[in-house]
C-alpha cells in the first residue's frame, strides 16, 4: 500500500510540474522560463512620447487677423486637446512650458509612425484641417510641431 501511495504522490508531482503556468514569452517583463503553459499574464514595457504643438508670435497675429480663435489637435485620429490662438511663443517652447503638450502612449514598439492633425476653428465655430502629417515617436522624447499656415 505504501508503494502505491508513494507512486501516486510522485505521479501527481510529475504531472503538476509539466503543466506549470506563467508567462512563456521571452520578450515580456515577467517571463518565466519554468512555465510550460502560457496563462495570459505577460506584461510588456510601454513607451510614451511628449508631443508639443506650438504657435509662434508672428503666426498668432496672422491667424487672429483671419478670425481663427483656436486649434484642435488630433493624434492617431483621436482628439487630444486644443490651443488658443493667443497662446503663442517667441520660440520653440520646452514640453509642458508653452503651446499644447500631450503625453502619448505609443505601445510596446518604439519608432512608431503616428498621424496627427491640427484643425483651425474660426470665430463662427467652423473647423477645417490646417495641418496633417505623421511623426516617428520614440520613448522619453519631446517632439515639437509648429502650427503654421
Amino acid at each position: 500500500m505504501k508503494n502505491i501511495f508513494g507512486l501516486l504522490v510522485l505521479t501527481a508531482m510529475f504531472l503538476s510540474s509539466c503543466n506549470k503556468e506563467g508567462c512563456t514569452d521571452a520578450g515580456a517583463l515577467n517571463y518565466n522560463s519554468e512555465a510550460k503553459v502560457d496563462d495570459g499574464s505577460c506584461t510588456y514595457q510601454t513607451f510614451t512620447t511628449d508631443v508639443n504643438f506650438w504657435l509662434s508670435t508672428g503666426w498668432s497675429t496672422y491667424f487672429i487677423s483671419n478670425s481663427i480663435t483656436e486649434f484642435r489637435i488630433y493624434i492617431d485620429n483621436e482628439y487630444v486637446g486644443s490651443l488658443d490662438v493667443n497662446d503663442d511663443s517667441p520660440g520653440i517652447p520646452e514640453c509642458y512650458t508653452g503651446g499644447f503638450t500631450n503625453n502619448f502612449n505609443i505601445g510596446t514598439v518604439e519608432g512608431v509612425n503616428v498621424p496627427y492633425r491640427v484643425n483651425q476653428v474660426n470665430s463662427s465655430g467652423d473647423e477645417t484641417v490646417l495641418l496633417a502629417g505623421s511623426v516617428n515617436m520614440y520613448d522619453n522624447t519631446c517632439l515639437h510641431i509648429e502650427i503654421l499656415d
